[in-house]
């Protein structure tokens, strides 16, 4: 199988295309975007992806959506509890909107906005990732003490603090609604978890 037609390739329109969505939005993309941003040809990008944009949308939200979690992941493992990864979590998008000069943002939010009501294949992908996002985040409050139904609860707030704050950052120019709700939340969590503060002093 020649390169083209490969993994790697796919991956490549995959990740580009990630990357585009993260910045530009459904709706400013197009394929010529993702082909010169790749380097890979239109004829090979359409042997990964036949029916074309929103096909090949969809798949880069599943994508970034499992790349999101695993760094989530990672950062939970490595703090010791949910709550000093996710303030990791909002510290790592501050960085990258001051990085990026407030371009990017969540992988999922911008495209979920977008296409909600016209774009169905990419809106359940879009949906799929944020339901895998909750269940992650659900699942590791549950493991530090909080009951199944309060932990469904918590998920829903913060990934809607998370979201939101990115929202009013990137119309403000100002990573100050990231902050405030990164701070608000780890209060919240305290008081309400007190075995994660145990955690985080025996670790």
């Amino acid at each position: 199988m020649s390169y083209l037609k490969s993994s790697q390739t796919r991956e490549t329109l995959l990740k580009t295309t990630a990357s585009l969505l993260r910045s530009k939005g459904y709706a400013a993309m197009g394929l010529s975007d993702i082909v010169k941003k790749s380097g890979i040809p239109k004829g090979s990008l359409y042997y990964h992806f036949p029916a074309g944009k929103e096909e090949l949308a969809a798949a880069a939200v599943r994508f970034a959506g499992k790349a999101m979690l695993a760094s989530l992941s990672r950062l939970i493992e490595k703090t010791g509890n949910p709550i000093a990864g996710l303030q990791a979590f909002f510290n790592y998008y501050i960085l990258q909107l001051d990085e990026s000069g407030y371009r990017d943002g969540c992988p999922l939010a911008t495209v979920a906005l977008e296409t909600a009501s016209g774009v169905p294949l990419v809106q359940k992908a879009c949906a799929g990732a944020f339901s895998d996002y909750g269940k992650l985040l659900a699942g590791q409050l549950v493991h530090c003490g909080a009951a199944p139904e309060k932990a469904d609860a918590w998920a829903t707030q913060i990934i809607s603090s998370v979201e939101g704050a990115l929202l009013l950052a990137k119309a403000q120019n100002d990573t100050n609604p990231l902050i405030v709700m990164r701070d608000q939340l780890t209060e919240q969590l305290t008081l309400s978890l007190p075995s994660l503060t145990s955690m985080a002093e025996q670790k």
